[in-house]
């Protein structure tokens, strides 16, 4: 019995077959890919589709639960959730029966406590709600509207004098 995407992205067989073969690209691109996704395939079972080229990585499993990952905001992210003004370094998008959700991490030119304060103030000045604090160490908060809940991390890069907004976004009614 499959146990459908949330599960399945989870194996570590799964990943560790998408990871090593992706390592292959250096010998052939498309070698690369072709086994990624053969073994990803494998791992989900029939049906299940998978796309990996230069973009980033789909994943379908054939019982309407998908898996997008890449370099930029993926193209269903909410538009009623404002993003600090920076870099889009990854985005990854979650779709399955149980939940949907997004983690999308932004690099700004700013120390910690400016971008932190300012995705803050994005998310207040949009309707959300400040509902929670998170644990000591890592700026972060948890914030809330009617639709959606937004958690907040950020991580600074003193070498490089940046910051790293992550954004964790799912529906907040589940």
């Amino acid at each position: 019995m499959r146990t459908g995407l949330r599960t399945g992205l989870r194996s570590t067989v799964g990943i560790a077959a998408l990871l090593g073969a992706t390592l292959l690209t250096g010998c052939s691109e498309d070698l690369g890919e072709r086994l990624a996704e053969r073994a990803v395939e494998e791992q989900f079972g029939e049906g299940a589709q998978v796309d990996i080229d230069a973009d980033g990585v789909r994943i379908e499993d054939g019982e309407g639960n998908s898996y997008v990952s890449g370099t930029g905001l993926p193209v269903d992210f909410p538009d009623d959730i404002p993003l600090v003004d920076g870099r889009v370094l990854s985005g990854v998008a979650v779709d399955d029966r149980e939940a949907r959700g997004w983690s999308v991490n932004v690099e700004v030119d700013d120390d910690a406590q400016a971008a932190f304060d300012a995705a803050v103030l994005l998310l207040v000045e949009a309707g959300f709600k400040e509902q929670a604090g998170l644990p000591a160490g890592v700026l972060s908060a948890q914030l809330v509207n009617r639709t959606w809940s937004v958690v907040l991390a950020v991580y600074a890069d003193p070498s490089a004098q940046t910051a790293t907004v992550g954004y964790t976004v799912g529906d907040s009614a589940r």
